[in-house]
């Protein structure tokens, strides 16, 4: 350009890059890895691409967005978010995955169901559930009047070798498949046959109404 005392100046030009590309979407692992139950916490590690400026994830959907410096722990099965922010502030889509292998709950233990066969002998059947993880494979301690009875086993428990006409208090603990182990369940109280049952002998048959 020309000015009037016919000066030249140098024409100038400026160039821009435009970034307008969201960085590529997180990917997530967790340890112990899906279908694998644990009683523990899991934990979720997350890889971010080269161009994420800022790294964030958040636990649930209503969670708050929170940097990541380092794998994140998980106490409670939810699911976990991230994404990265380039510096144009450009935002990647979500990743995320959904951690639903733990367990911390032990099972649940109605009493138990308690049938006399005999003089000496009681059946002891264990009710117990797990709507996580599972029964152990050996899930029940059976115990008799506040005492544990053996070890852990599967299936019912028979009692052999009572004495006749006697009252007997069974109840139970359960674990399971991680080792979560419940509290008692409540009792369930049965008597054993009479030995001599007592005889009642007929003096009259008759077949008339009593008035």
């Amino acid at each position: 350009a020309t000015d009037s005392a016919g000066n030249t100046r140098q024409s100038t030009s400026n160039s821009f890059v435009v970034d307008n590309t969201p960085p590529t979407t997180p990917t997530l692992s967790q340890s112990p890895v899906a279908g694998t139950w644990t009683s523990n916490n899991v934990t979720v590690t997350i890889n971010y691409s080269e161009d994420s400026n800022t790294k964030q994830y958040k636990i649930g959907s209503g969670g708050t967005w929170t940097s990541y410096t380092s794998p994140v722990t998980v106490t409670a099965n939810n699911t976990v978010y991230a994404r990265g922010i380039d510096v144009a502030g450009n935002i990647s889509a979500e990743g995320s995955i959904v951690v639903s292998n733990i367990d911390k709950t032990a099972p649940t233990v109605p009493a138990p169901t308690v049938t006399v066969n005999s003089r000496t002998q009681i059946t002891v059947q264990a009710n117990a559930t797990d709507a996580q993880s599972g029964l152990h494979g050996t899930p029940y301690q059976y115990n008799r009047n506040n005492t544990d009875i053996g070890v852990y086993q599967a299936g019912p428990y028979i009692d052999t070798g009572l004495t006749p006409n006697t009252k007997y208090t069974y109840k139970y603990l359960a674990r399971d498949t991680v080792g979560n182990i419940s509290g008692y369940s409540d009792t369930t109280t049965k008597y054993t046959l009479a030995a001599n049952p007592v005889s009642v002998k007929i003096l009259e048959n008759r077949t008339d109404s009593i008035r």
